[in-house]
């Protein structure tokens, strides 16, 4: 697939960093951003299939693509239909960051201006639930998540682009973390645990080990 006049969109990030979890994502363009989310449901499963790539898929349906894909033109009815079948048109928003096919039936001229509203800021939450924004909804996302205070958010500026898109498709697919999952991704677990040493120089830390290599050999 082209790559080329990649088209992206900002994207704010309102993440817990105690937990390690995106809390909710809002955009300047927030009308583009949610016109493009809910693109992803007018999606052919032939689409999303071709643009994960058959090894990206989970389950069965990147076999049948594969199936479909090798079968002899031969073994089809006329009229292209194998083309028809697996590289199906989408729908404007998707084709915009995705750059896909677009579509060239009567049809495209009822979504060419989204599916949203513009001048209304709306929040994405991690699970891509999509709600308009509001003091309400804000507060109700820190208590929904336990957040006390301030000094565990921080706010982390993302693009998405086609990259980011296709990976927000995988991960909508097989998660209910889709932002956490894309734009954090998983939390490092730390095998041990060494506690306050672990805010020690690597100096400081020689030392410490020093005194306790003297203390241990110390024949008193």
């Amino acid at each position: 697939m082209a790559t080329t006049n990649r088209a992206s969109m900002s994207l704010k990030l309102l993440v817990d960093t105690k937990s390690h979890k995106v809390l909710f994502a809002e955009a300047e363009a927030s009308k583009e951003v949610v016109d493009f989310l809910f693109s992803f449901l007018s999606l052919h499963v032939a689409t999303v299939t071709r643009l994960l790539s058959t090894d990206g898929m989970v389950g069965c349906l990147g076999n049948l693509y594969e199936s479909a894909e090798t079968l002899s033109v031969d073994s089809y009815l006329p009229l292209n239909l194998k083309d028809t079948l697996l590289k199906p048109k989408t729908t404007i928003s998707a084709a915009n960051i995705l750059q896909l096919p677009l579509p060239t039936n009567n049809d495209s001229s009822n979504i060419k201006a989204g599916y949203v509203k513009g001048g209304v800021i709306y929040m994405i939450m991690d699970n891509l639930e999509v709600k308009p924004m509001t003091t309400e909804s804000n507060v109700a996302v820190l208590q929904k998540f336990n957040v006390k205070g301030i000094d565990g958010l921080q706010v982390k500026e993302v693009d998405l682009g086609m990259q980011e898109g296709l990976k927000l498709v995988k991960a909508s697919l097989e998660s209910n973390t889709a932002l956490t999952n894309v734009f954090l991704g998983k939390k490092q677990h730390k095998l041990f645990n060494f506690g306050p040493l672990e805010t020690l120089s690597f100096w400081g830390f020689i030392l410490v080990c020093g005194l306790g290599f003297l203390f241990y050999y110390s024949p008193y």
